[in-house]
């Protein structure tokens, strides 16, 4: 029981520190100008919607 126990720690760990390397390098600020511009653009395509749509300007 113990050693199974180490052994699934010992594999999980690479794994994990993988996953939270990953994490960090999408929070680079690269990637949160990336983020930004793809936000901007889904507003934007949001706002034509809106003044194509008839209804009250936002």
């Amino acid at each position: 029981m113990d050693q199974s126990l180490w052994f699934y720690l010992l594999a999980a760990g690479p794994f994990t520190f993988s996953i939270l390397l990953a994490l960090d390098w999408n929070c680079s600020p690269k990637s949160a100008g990336e983020i930004r511009r793809r936000r901007e653009a889904v507003e934007e395509r949001a706002r034509k919607d809106d003044d194509t749509s008839g209804g009250p300007p936002s």
